[in-house]
């Protein structure tokens, strides 16, 4: 349904240094966010996802506090 979905490994928003680069901001560039196909590292590691220009929703979807749950089904309509 949204072939252009593109994962981030970081917080794209994050300026504070990361101890993970030696005490530099993340550094953010071109390959910031990746195509599926493009992104190699696990599921596991994504912390963002973005959907350049559109993402299209099912008529019913679900919404939820979690990943874990508490998921309640609901609609644009």
């Amino acid at each position: 349904m949204n072939r252009n979905a593109e994962f981030c490994r970081l917080n794209s928003g994050a300026t504070r240094s990361s101890s993970y680069y030696d005490g530099a901001p993340p550094p953010r560039g071109e390959e910031t966010f990746l195509l599926a196909e493009e992104y190699e590292n696990n599921v596991g590691s994504v912390a963002e996802v973005t959907f350049p220009n559109s993402c299209q929703l099912p008529e019913v979807f679900h919404i939820g506090d979690s990943p874990q749950g508490r998921w309640r089904a609901t609609s644009l309509t």
